[in-house]
């Protein structure tokens, strides 16, 4: 093969690798490499981690590494302009707790700009790692795995309206906290949610309060603004009555309904959000994003509630005070 002036060599990961492209590509390549070769040296080389540095690391591409390259790259971390570099929020209410436990509950933007867009993920930091990078890989790539069981066509064709309000659910294995390492977890969010609908009780019984079995069936309602929930379960049945119910909560009209059953092929998947064997899941806790529109219309700056406890078997005493303060308009910094 003729050698192409655009190749460049990673040390470090393995004795030679060569990526090909634009600088950009370059970049986005190498931001990935980076952050899999400390993931390695971590987890192969029982190395120290300090998780909020390497968040830090993995928002600027990893720029402060030096890896031997064969070419001067002329481009910014990620292989993005700055405003649009990813970001990585730590949500946990009560830190000191859920750190020294080992556990980060996080809420990820893979563009820092586009606030409709983010993951909400639960673990340890060495899953988060993983989590995040695979997360990261598939959005510069533009591959949308996630989007099981909708047609390709609609969702390249849809443009979703400007994101309003957000209700974002996880559920566990386990019925209450601290979750156990590696175990299955499913998340599913339900878009515009108007206030009065978010009903800790309601919220809880839709999703199952003694659980439900989750499984390779996944329906998903498709909304007339392009937006969608989606829910797995052990039947085409309980698939449809899930997502369903909670789409009720939403106020926008229903376009479509779809339900799919998944099969894995090919390489065997270790991902915990990727098996689909039976497997009983329970509410864990509940997240709800709001975003408002400066005065000039032209900016959009949001707020969230902390994760609000469902595993509990009362409503938390704060749940009101809560859902009414996020709906406040944030106060305007000075420029």
């Amino acid at each position: 093969m003729a050698s192409d002036p655009r190749f460049s060599r990673l040390k470090g990961i393995a004795s030679k690798i060569n990526l090909v492209g634009n600088d950009d590509q370059i970049k986005t390549q190498l931001s990935l490499l980076l952050g899999v070769a400390e993931l390695l040296d971590v987890t192969g080389k029982g190395l120290d981690l300090n998780f909020e540095k390497w968040i830090e690391d993995f928002e600027n591409g990893f720029k402060g590494f030096a890896p031997r390259l064969n070419k001067t790259l002329n481009s910014k971390p990620w292989g993005q302009a700055a405003g649009e570099r990813p970001k990585v929020r730590i949500l946990t209410e009560n830190k000191s707790y859920w750190t020294n436990e080992g556990y980060y509950l996080i809420e990820f933007f893979p563009n820092r700009d586009v606030l409709e867009e983010s993951y909400m993920l639960f673990g340890t930091p060495i899953q988060l790692m993983q989590e995040l990078l695979r997360i990261m890989n598939n959005y510069l790539s533009k591959d949308r795995s996630d989007w099981i069981g909708y047609p390709i066509d609609d969702y390249i064709t849809e443009t979703p309206e400007h994101l309003n309000s957000k209700l974002f659910l996880q559920l566990y294995e386990q019925k209450s906290p601290p979750y156990r390492r590696n175990q299955k977890r499913a998340s599913i969010s339900v878009p515009e949610v108007p206030k009065e609908k978010l009903d800790w009780s309601t919220i809880k019984n839709k999703i199952g309060a003694n659980g439900y079995l989750f499984g390779r069936f996944i329906t998903t309602v498709a909304y007339s603004n392009g937006r969608q929930t989606q829910a797995y379960a052990s039947t085409k049945e309980k698939s449809l009555q899930l997502a369903t119910e909670l789409s009720d909560l939403s106020s926008l009209n229903i376009k479509s309904i779809r339900t799919a059953e998944v099969y894995k092929t090919g390489i065997h998947d270790t991902n915990a959000f990727r098996e689909y064997k039976e497997e009983r899941i329970y509410p864990g806790t509940m997240y709800v994003l709001k975003v408002f529109s400066t005065q000039n219309g032209k900016k959009r700056t949001k707020k969230s509630t902390p994760f609000i406890p469902l595993w509990s078997v009362t409503k938390p005493n704060n749940f009101n005070d809560l859902i009414n303060d996020v709906w406040i308009p944030p106060v305007p910094t000075a420029n």
